[in-house]
């Protein structure tokens, strides 16, 4: 199906705030929409609107939109709902478990086993999709609508963080143990043990993003001092 102009600035832009390309509390200025990607006024504001309704901008009146900052609370707030929707998930999956899910649960994890973390010391794309597909195999047996919506709704968000995490050069951790640990608890039907290990993971990321917006913070801070 053929993409409307509207859709594609609206898939566009989102893409590029869950990847961080454009920057927390950034002005999105609508001419430059309109102008780069050859759209109506009334077209780059309704999908502008769509993303403030996504809650990935921020309608500032007298000022247009921004994107959405980061913030030690939203982070804490995110990444605990986030444990909460993904243990059900993960505990209704398995409880559905069956040779298909266990099928597609061993070729999402081989995929992301063998997909390079970094291309260029970036984030590999090709990674950050296996990496999705493979969170995506762990829950795709809950038979619950809503709770699916819910639970890749949080992911997305989540995944801005995560590329937050990626630009700030935090610490490196071991992600590949982390996704081993949980695919053989899951693999093995030990439902406590998946969602432990899932909890701890989300948690990890969470803790390298508070990490990255102190270190911003005192960044900040200095300059002012020196200023």
């Amino acid at each position: 199906m053929k993409l409307t102009q509207q859709e594609k600035v609206y898939r566009s832009l989102r893409a590029k705030i869950l990847d961080c390309s454009l920057e927390p509390g950034v002005r999105i200025q609508i001419g430059e929409i309109c102008n780069k990607y050859g759209v109506s006024l009334g077209g780059a504001r309704e999908a502008l609107a769509r993303l403030a309704n996504d809650e990935l901008l921020l309608v500032k009146p007298q000022r247009g939109f921004q994107v959405a900052p980061v913030s030690p609370k939203d982070v804490d707030d995110l990444t605990e709902f986030r444990v909460l929707i993904e243990s059900d998930a993960v505990r209704l999956s398995i409880m559905n478990a069956n040779m298909d899910w266990e099928e597609n649960l061993v070729a999402t994890y081989h995929r992301l086993t063998n997909t390079p973390l970094l291309d260029n010391d970036e984030i590999s794309r090709d990674w950050v999709i296996a990496h999705n597909r493979f969170h995506d195999a762990l829950t795709n047996r809950a038979d619950n609508v809503w709770l699916l919506k819910t639970r890749q709704m949080l992911f997305d968000r989540s995944e801005r963080y995560r590329a937050f995490v990626a630009q700030a050069k935090t610490e490196p951790r071991d992600i590949e143990t982390e996704h081993q640990l949980i695919f053989d608890a899951a693999i093995a039907r030990e439902t406590d043990e998946t969602i432990r290990l899932l909890s701890e993971h989300l948690r990890k990321t969470a803790d390298m993003v508070m990490v990255a917006l102190e270190d911003i913070e005192q960044s900040s801070s200095s300059v002012k001092e020196a200023l």
